[in-house]
C-alpha cells in the first residue's frame, strides 16, 4: 500500500541503510554473509527491524538473491558500453575524410 502511493505520487522511495539513503532494491533484511555487496546490496539497521512491515511495503526484500545482484552490478557496465560505443560511433562518422 505505501509502495502504491508513492508511485502514483510520482515519489521515489528511499530507505535508510545506516550509511545513507538507497533505493528499496537495494536493501534487505538479511544481507549476504559470504562478502559484502555494497553499494549493490545495503543491510536494514538493527534499529529499523520494528518497522518491518512498513520497509516491505515500501519493496525492501528479506534477503539478496545473486540473479538480482548479478543484474545490479551488471547495469552500471552495460550503460557505460552503450554509451562508450555511441560516442565512437559518433566520432567516427563526424571524422573528416583525409
Amino acid at each position: 500500500m505505501f509502495a502504491q502511493g508513492l508511485r502514483e505520487l510520482g515519489a521515489t522511495a528511499w530507505v535508510w541503510h545506516g550509511d545513507g539513503f538507497a533505493a528499496p532494491d537495494h536493501v534487505v533484511f538479511v544481507p549476504p554473509a559470504f562478502m559484502d555487496l555494497r553499494p549493490f546490496v545495503y543491510a536494514v539497521p538493527a534499529e529499523l527491524l520494528a518497522f518491518s512491515d512498513l520497509l516491505s511495503g515500501a519493496g525492501v526484500a528479506q534477503t539478496a538473491r545473486l540473479v538480482d545482484v548479478l543484474n545490479k552490478v551488471a547495469r552500471p557496465a552495460a550503460a557505460a558500453l552503450c554509451y562508450d560505443t555511441i560516442r565512437d560511433a559518433i566520432l567516427t562518422c563526424a571524422r573528416k575524410p583525409t
